[in-house]
């Protein structure tokens, strides 16, 4: 299909070369995280008895030591950025090719690939990846082909219904307080029908 560029030519060149030189450094950025995650996850057995099992309380300390002296912190102070790319990278730990695949994909694709193996949406981690790499998927693709969102059901747009008509800033394009008033008693004597209705059905909240 033939595209059509409305922008300048030198335009386009200087943010090809950012884009091209920004996706560079976020690769590199990505394999040293995972080198820190690999690291980390060596030196847990060693450690295990000074934090007497919690394995939280390392990745807490662990983060704290990589962001020590750094003026735009790696790791998050809870932890928990840490604990993902090492649980991530341990799930992969015995492919030795995954760095490759970090190379050709994203963290987020294989984290999404351990999230579906373990969840048994696919055979394994890599039988998820290889599905993302022949469909050409993003991380975002993945998400939603293992993981579909739930179709509401007629009481969850109820429930979601009735949660907008019980706020009374989305009245205010009322003027009439009067009206107002009016509508927003109506609305409760409804939400009072239905409590009542799901109590004595045994579904109450």
């Amino acid at each position: 299909m033939l595209t059509l560029n409305l922008i300048d030519p030198d335009l386009i060149t200087d943010l090809q070369d950012l884009t091209s030189r920004y996706a560079e450094a976020q690769q590199s950025a990505d394999k040293i995280k995972w080198q820190i995650a690999q690291k980390v996850n060596d030196g847990y057995s060693e450690h295990k008895g000074i934090f007497a099992g919690d394995k939280m309380a390392y990745y807490i300390e662990c983060s704290r030591v990589a962001n020590d002296g750094l003026s735009i912190k790696i790791f998050g102070e809870t932890g928990e950025t840490l604990r993902r790319w090492a649980e991530v990278e341990a799930t992969w730990a015995n492919f030795p090719e995954a760095v490759k695949l970090l190379e050709a994909t994203s963290f987020r694709a294989l984290e999404i690939a351990k999230k579906a193996a373990y969840h048994k949406k696919a055979d394994s981690p890599l039988a998820a990846m290889k599905w993302a790499l022949d469909n050409k998927a993003s991380a975002e693709d993945m998400e939603y082909h293992f993981f579909p969102p739930e179709k509401p059901t007629e009481y969850d747009k109820w429930t979601g219904a009735m949660s907008t008509l019980l706020d009374l800033k989305n009245y205010e394009w009322i003027q009439s307080a009067t009206v107002k008033e009016s509508i927003f008693t109506r609305v409760k004597e409804i939400e009072v029908i239905k409590k009542d209705y799901l109590d004595k059905k045994g579904l109450a909240e």
